[in-house]
């Protein structure tokens, strides 16, 4: 059921940008797959030896499972947001709710998912770098972007910390008028 009430400036731009950033996440997830399944691109013989190098790393089987589950989990991110920025655009209060359940989900799975991919790349990425003959520098090069990947994770949960910020005070939820505060379910 939609309200009728003029929506928030607010909450129409929380809704706005949710819907923008979950289309930004799912074209660059779909992006991220068809790069593991087609092995990035190539033309210079530089390019062709990573690829070389990246399709035996995401040969196995660890690397592969917590690529594509991480993939899974972001596309399923980006579905809550979707749904999360319809709800706050139709003024609903479980916006609120579905916005703050992604901003909790979103920091718990970039810890989680930032440190385990963290300790897949230390041990498998390593191993099929040091292996592999590429020259010093590209490996060093293929090394550092995936070692610096927990960082820009860490970058992107700027997002969810303004989500909590400003709609996790009872102040945010009672721009909705749906919402019922607690102490009134309470009494019931």
């Amino acid at each position: 059921m939609e309200n009728q009430g003029k929506i928030p400036g607010k909450v129409k731009a929380f809704g706005i940008i949710h819907l923008v950033f979950a289309g930004l996440g799912i074209v660059g997830t779909i992006f991220g797959l068809i790069s593991i399944f087609t092995g990035g691109m190539g033309g210079t013989p530089e390019a062709e030896a990573i690829q070389e190098v990246m399709a035996r790393y995401y040969n196995i089987p660890a690397v592969m499972i917590y690529h594509i589950g991480s993939m899974i989990i972001s596309l399923a991110l980006c579905v809550l947001l979707i749904l999360a920025g319809i709800k706050l655009l139709k003024f609903l209060v479980a916006g609120r709710a579905l916005s703050l359940a992604y901003a909790w989900i979103t920091i718990a799975w970039t810890i989680i998912g930032g440190a385990a991919n963290y300790l897949i790349t230390n041990k498998y990425l390593t191993e099929v770098l040091y292996s592999s003959d590429l020259p010093d520098a590209l490996m060093q090069a293929v090394e550092m972007q995936f070692k610096f990947a927990p960082v820009m994770a860490f970058c992107c949960l700027i997002y969810p910390i303004v989500i909590l910020i400003v709609m996790l005070p009872e102040k945010y939820a009672r721009l909705f008028p749906g919402y019922v505060p607690a102490e009134e379910t309470d009494e019931e």
